[in-house]
């Protein structure tokens, strides 16, 4: 993993200082308002920077930035990267739903699917013997809730009716 990943809201800005790209306090203010670090920052696109609120200049001139990154860093490899980015004692659903959603726009049937893809990733990690124990117990934890919380919500179902 990249240390780029670990920046602060801060040292993104200070990079892009760094770069020259003609930006002002007032594209900054949008980065900080927005909460835009070293996780987002890859993932970002013209379109993107646009709604949240940058001019058409700052905002090609930090794509273009964007699009100098090696490709390791881009989430063009898909959802699959939260895995490697973040630390498996970090790893929960909504942290998952909540890095996808900030990464692509999404609607109730991709949230869903987000949701069946996490778990999918689980099960496929459960069943692979090259896995770390960390990584194992942490999946195991996190499959165990997720069967707490489908018996639970079945037996709410039950009692309703």
């Amino acid at each position: 993993m990249s240390a780029m990943y670990k920046w602060s809201t801060e040292e993104l800005i200070s990079f892009l200082k760094s770069k020259d790209l003609r930006l002002d306090d007032e594209d900054f203010q949008v980065l900080r308002e927005k909460k835009i670090d070293g996780v987002i920052f890859p993932n970002l696109t013209e379109e993107r920077l646009i709604e949240y609120g940058l001019k058409r200049g700052p905002a090609m001139m930090i794509s273009m930035e964007v699009q100098k990154l090696p490709n390791h860093l881009s989430l063009s490899h898909g959802k699959i990267n939260y895995f490697r980015l973040f630390p498996p004692s970090q790893w929960s659903l909504l942290d998952f739903s909540n890095w996808v959603s900030s990464c692509w726009p999404s609607t109730a049937e991709d949230t869903r699917k987000t949701n069946q893809f996490f778990f999918n990733t689980l099960y496929i990690l459960r069943d692979d013997p090259a896995v770390s124990t960390e990584v194992l117990d942490v999946v195991t934890n996190l499959l165990t809730q997720k069967k707490k919380v489908s018996i639970d919500n079945f037996s709410s179902l039950i009692s309703i009716h």
